[in-house]
């Protein structure tokens, strides 16, 4: 309820759970944890099309909600460092929150 979660319509459509079961959410002890990987509905795939996913298709939760700001940005500066999302400069809590959801979206057209 306090995390971010991106608000883009298309990417949060697709991004919801394909189900709320353990086959498509991982978890201890029915806890989510900060390396928990879930099946969206859909997935972009190539990066262009977004395309219904199978049971093979989980992703890391952590790529569409982030528990805090500042744990989104060492997200996207993560993944800038491993090139999943370009920028001239890293990515700070001071920047708008459009921004930081367009890096986001970037990384996940681009995984």
């Amino acid at each position: 309820e306090t995390g971010l979660v991106n608000t883009n319509k298309t990417f949060a459509k697709n991004n919801e759970a394909y189900s709320y079961t353990s086959a498509s959410i991982d978890n201890v002890d029915g806890y989510l944890t900060a390396d928990s990987w879930y099946r969206p509905k859909k997935i972009l795939k190539n990066g262009t099309t977004w395309t219904k996913t199978t049971a093979s298709d989980k992703r890391p939760l952590l790529m569409v909600y982030w528990p805090s700001r500042p744990i989104f940005v060492d997200y996207l500066n993560f993944m800038k460092k491993n090139g999943f999302v370009s920028a001239k400069r890293n990515f700070t809590t001071s920047d708008k929150t459009s921004d930081l959801f367009n890096a986001a979206n970037q990384v996940q057209k681009n995984v």
